[in-house]
């Protein structure tokens, strides 16, 4: 698909968020409560939701940790600011998960492969290796805001020249 002219389209995080939500129709999915919004609604509701929660914004089209915030009392008219002189316009506000599964006490995500070959019929092949993405500190409940605490991105960590704790699986 990388190489499809829909790229974009297959990977924005709306569309992963609307595939999420079909699928909690049919199985048990547990994950933390996700919002999906446009740049003007976001900047309308934001105050309300991430007074109520502990949230993260993510541009509905970024990667590399681009274009995220975690907002705090103190940070998030900074962050309205931002969003609303940003490019990007759509985004998702996910609460952070309270008792996230943890390794060596940080979070961490996994990252499988696969290579699909056809979407008519669904044919694809999952690779055997992928990779565990580990948080650059040990996990807080009380300060979940620090993105060296939240984000496991292997680019946000070279940018700030920490060396990311990749693990192949």
């Amino acid at each position: 698909i990388s190489y499809h002219p829909c790229f974009q389209h297959f990977t924005t995080k709306s569309i992963a968020e609307c595939c999420f939500k079909e699928c909690e129709n049919k199985y048990y999915v547990c994950r933390p409560k996700t919002f999906l919004f446009n740049k003007i609604e976001l900047l309308q509701n934001l105050k309300h939701i991430a007074c109520s929660n502990a949230v993260i914004i993510k541009p509905s089209n970024s990667s590399c940790c681009n274009g995220i915030y975690i907002p705090t009392s103190d940070t998030l008219q900074h962050i309205l600011e931002q969003i609303q002189w940003s490019h990007y316009d759509n985004y998702i506000i996910q609460e952070l998960v309270k008792k996230p599964v943890l390794y060596n006490g940080k979070k961490f995500d996994l990252r499988v492969y696969a290579l699909i070959t056809s979407l008519n019929p669904l044919t694809y092949t999952i690779y055997k290796e992928g990779v565990t993405r580990i948080a650059a500190k040990k996990y807080e409940k009380t300060k979940l805001q620090d993105p060296l605490i939240s984000l496991t991105g292997s680019t946000f960590r070279k940018r700030l020249g920490i060396k990311p704790e990749n693990i192949t699986i």
